[in-house]
């Protein structure tokens, strides 16, 4: 440490600036600072005077969003929901980037109709890829390969460790007050606002899965300890509060899809010619995997259908479609010709999606939570209505009967299920389905509800 003495000369030069206010207050009295602040004592005014990228633009909120297999393009995920937030949140002033967990090399960037989003692209230590990918400008990219609970958490808490240096200087370089994790990547969130010097530490909490006690506590202490967490569904809000996490850091903030696609009666008739679906036929689809509709639903569901098949085999076919990533040729055992197709990979999913009379998704595990998936969301902004189960925050979506169909569990959907394919299309569910998502899950107004949640995150 040295001591200064300020001249008066000095301080009459220097004491414009807030922050030697001290000195002015003080000036006859040793003051100990460090010898880099003493450098900073000599610096000329102009060079103080040069303003910083926020100074340009205090009102500009950097956000840097934090996640695993993050594409600059849409692939078979929920990370797609993201691109086109991105893309509706161009008139805000957010100034987005993107941390992303995956096979890819080096920085790429997400292109919206005025701007490059810069995407900072690092591969995980010592994680296995997986054997699956999908094929982008003649590129193999492969899918993120998910382990076993304990070492996907400990695998996630090395891979942040261990990319913590270049998360602070990115941090640095573009201003960033919150950093916002879209995956849960665990107790270690919490722990790396001091060490990556972010402002604010906030994440998304997606949907609640039941898988006891020590599951639980994993929630508790990843959602806990950190500033601002996102819940998409208010059955979740209300399981986190629950589990003991203050409620005053949770805020509801759906996800949502765009209202610009639009159902065609030329493709609908090309897709159920091309699946073999008769005009006396209704064209039933299940998709998979989606958020708590897992391997258990599929066998599930294809049960139910082979033992009511001497009822639905006349009136409906059913097709089964898979994430590419999802997919196993075991899958192909349950088809059964003309009644029951497995598909993996489906190039048109949503010319499929759209052409649909019911989208049947039902959840055996009624404790879990659904956001709900995306894929509900699109199914009814087409005017597909979702047959389901009973599990916790669909009733917050799907009002059986009006916009929808929910039965209790499989069993009260087996006895129900002729009666709701023959009475689809119904145009007053149809339209009932595609005004509740376009007034509640458009993503023009969930840009908005981001916007609010990350600008008022810089005063937490």
């Amino acid at each position: 440490m040295r001591y200064l003495f300020p001249s008066v000369s000095y301080l009459k030069q220097v004491c414009k600036t807030e922050a030697w206010l001290k000195l002015l207050l003080y000036p006859y009295r040793p003051i100990s600072i460090s010898v880099k602040s003493a450098s900073l004592l000599f610096r000329s005014t102009s060079a103080q005077s040069k303003p910083n990228a926020l100074q340009k633009d205090r009102n500009t909120c950097g956000v840097l969003l934090v996640g695993i297999g993050i594409f600059p393009y849409k692939i078979a995920a929920d990370k797609n929901f993201y691109i086109d937030l991105l893309n509706a949140l161009e008139t805000y002033s957010i100034n987005p980037i993107i941390f992303s967990l995956n096979d890819l090399k080096g920085i790429s960037s997400l292109s919206t109709k005025s701007r490059k989003i810069p995407i900072y692209n690092c591969k995980r230590p010592f994680h296995f890829r997986s054997k699956k990918y999908h094929v982008y400008k003649q590129k193999k990219h492969f899918y993120h390969h998910r382990h076993k609970a304990t070492r996907e958490v400990l695998e996630k808490t090395i891979s942040l460790l261990y990319w913590a240096p270049k998360l602070r200087k990115i941090v640095k370089k573009h201003n960033i007050q919150t950093l916002h994790f879209i995956d849960n990547f665990g107790p270690i969130m919490g722990m790396l606002k001091k060490i990556i010097k972010v402002p604010v530490i906030a994440a998304t909490a997606a949907n609640y899965e039941p898988r006891g006690a020590s599951y639980d506590s994993f929630l508790r202490y990843s959602y806990g300890r950190i500033d601002k967490v996102a819940v998409l569904s208010k059955a979740y809000q209300k399981k986190l509060v629950s589990l003991g996490v203050n409620q005053e850091r949770l805020e509801l903030v759906k996800w949502g899809v765009r209202l610009d696609n639009k159902r065609t009666t030329s493709s609908r008739a090309s897709i159920r010619q091309k699946y073999g679906v008769t005009n006396n036929k209704k064209l039933v689809l299940w998709s998979g995997f989606i958020q708590q509709i897992q391997k258990n639903d599929f066998i599930k569901t294809v049960e139910m259908l082979r033992k009511m098949k001497t009822h639905l085999a006349p009136i409906a076919k059913f097709v089964f479609a898979f994430k590419p990533e999802v997919y196993s040729a075991e899958f192909n055992d349950y088809a059964d010709e003309g009644y029951i197709d497995v598909l993996g990979g489906v190039d048109n999913f949503y010319e499929l999606l759209a052409s649909a009379d019911l989208l049947l998704s039902p959840i055996d595990n009624l404790e879990s939570s659904v956001s709900p998936p995306l894929t509900w969301l699109e199914a009814m902004h087409f005017g597909t209505p979702v047959a389901t189960t009973a599990a916790s925050g669909v009733h917050d979506v799907i009002s059986n009967g009006v916009n929808g169909f929910v039965a209790q569990d499989y069993l009260d959907l087996e006895k129900r299920l002729k009666e709701i394919i023959i009475s689809v299309p119904n145009e007053t569910i149809s339209s009932d389905a595609n005004k509740f998502v376009a007034n509640n899950y458009g993503i023009d107004k969930i840009a908005k509800n981001y916007y609010r949640f990350w600008s008022s995150s810089q005063n937490v």
